[in-house]
């Protein structure tokens, strides 16, 4: 569940990228995002790739006085890789104010869309 309702949301594509032998995507966050952006959907059309291994990390928003024992959590996902990645979409989401990246394509092509999940602006802006 994202924290709002279905009817209040949109995806808009932001991009289509074709990932090469050596590619990646270095870690980066969406803080530069217009106020409407909740979060990115990245698709991954069939592809025949190895290596690229995604990474989200969340670090947790807290006050200087609180943060003890708080830690950042950073989730793994392969997307199929070295399975039925070349056969199946894939896909991938996180909120805005989680950080993502992409270890580099070792062969092979992969190709994504990336999509900006954006929600009505009438409403408070759900966070991670």
């Amino acid at each position: 569940k994202l924290g709002v309702k279905a009817d209040r949301i949109s995806a808009k594509l932001d991009v289509m990228l074709l990932f090469g032998k050596g590619s990646r995507i270095d870690k980066h966050g969406s803080t530069d995002e217009p106020d409407d952006v909740l979060g990115t959907l990245i698709v991954q059309l069939p592809s025949s790739f190895t290596g690229g291994m995604m990474h989200v990390r969340h670090d947790p928003v807290v006050d200087d006085d609180d943060d003890a024992g708080i830690e950042t959590e950073t989730f793994s996902f392969d997307l199929g890789v070295n399975s039925d990645a070349a056969y199946s979409c894939h896909f991938l989401c996180h909120y805005a104010d989680c950080a993502c990246e992409m270890e580099p394509v070792e062969s092979g092509h992969r190709v994504v869309l990336m999509y900006s999940i954006c929600h009505d602006r009438t409403h408070t802006k759900p966070t991670a």
